[in-house]
């Protein structure tokens, strides 16, 4: 028998997963998702949700996860032609006969990924901070950053460098790197770059400002995800307790998970050249098992490579209230 995609996904869509999972796991709904240990690893915390909407399931823990077809290829260990013709079997599914068809064998190629290189991380001590000098920061102040804000995420200068200093941590509230912001106006005569690290950074499994905002994220159920790390700051002090930023515009494998992580409401809130195509692309892999809204700047006020609060609170405030769903 050949399957078209379209009958791969009319056999996904044939049976509720949560109907299906119900009848061998614990299903518990929290908030619209059915949750329950996970079946795949020794789980004790509930890792496994279930999206009826989406007839999807995924597991934080181990990160297994997909639709109908894969749930039962996985849960009965039955090869890619067995589960369907168990799904048809239980769905009374009718569909037109083909020969069979490479589509399991091209949905696999067209979804592999290199395997991600593990990182093996050192950290820096927690005084590391110690060696540069607090004081206020008068440039980040002048952009509407409070002191309080600023103590908060330990902005300081390093005036052997020039430079403002930050700490970035996990969100285990280590410290992986200290991350620059050069003082001097010829950095580029210089090939001195705008923002860097102190140390090799390898690859942004981080979101800053995910371990100082964990429990305000939890409490709203809703994460607010910028660009830059100022933008958290500057998000704070209008009083937005519930930020993070991707410290770049493409969001990595690591940071999906960590967001997917707080089960809450995502709202992508980057800088004006991010088009709402690009958004799209960005929260395609979120979609799946969280609500995902943008802060659009469908009038214009914004320009350039201008981010969603650069224009101050009560534009910002605007821009969040008109948000849309992705």
């Amino acid at each position: 028998m050949k399957y078209t995609s379209e009958q791969i996904e009319q056999i996904n869509n044939s049976i509720s997963i949560v109907d299906y999972a119900k009848q061998y796991l614990e299903l518990e709904e929290i908030k619209g998702e059915h949750w329950c240990v996970c079946c795949f690893h020794d789980d004790v915390n509930a890792s496994m949700s279930f999206n009826a909407e989406k007839n999807s399931y995924y597991c934080f823990g181990c990160k297994s996860g997909g639709y109908l077809i894969n749930f039962v290829m996985q849960y009965h260990k039955l090869s890619f032609p067995m589960a369907i013709k168990h799904i048809i079997e239980l769905s009374n599914l009718k569909l037109e006969e083909k020969e069979y068809s490479d589509v399991y064998e091209y949905l696999k190629k067209k979804n592999h990924k290199p395997p991600e290189p593990v990182i093996q991380r050192s950290y820096l001590p927690a005084n590391a901070m110690n060696k540069y000098t607090k004081k206020p920061i008068e440039e980040w102040l002048r952009e509407g950053v409070t002191q309080e804000v600023l103590d908060k995420y330990d902005v300081r200068y390093d005036i052997a460098g020039n430079a403002i200093v930050f700490p970035i941590h996990d969100e285990h509230g280590r410290i992986l790197a200290i991350k620059v912001r050069t003082l001097y106006p010829n950095y580029n005569e210089l090939g001195i770059k705008k923002y860097r690290y102190y140390q090799k950074i390898f690859t942004n499994d981080f979101l800053f400002g995910l371990w100082q905002n964990k429990k305000n994220i939890e409490y709203q159920q809703e994460v607010i995800v910028v660009e830059a790390e100022k933008g958290v700051m500057i998000l704070e002090s209008y009083g937005y307790k519930n930020v993070v930023a991707l410290s770049t515009s493409v969001m990595t494998s690591q940071q999906i998970d960590l967001l997917l992580s707080l089960k809450c409401r995502i709202v992508l809130a980057l800088d004006k050249d991010v088009t709402k195509k690009d958004l799209c692309v960005l929260a395609k892999p979120l979609k799946l098992f969280a609500t995902v809204e943008c802060v659009y700047d469908s009038k214009n006020v914004l320009v350039g490579k201008e981010s969603p609060y650069d224009k101050g609170k009560e534009v910002w405030q605007q821009l969040y209230s008109e948000k849309i769903i992705l």
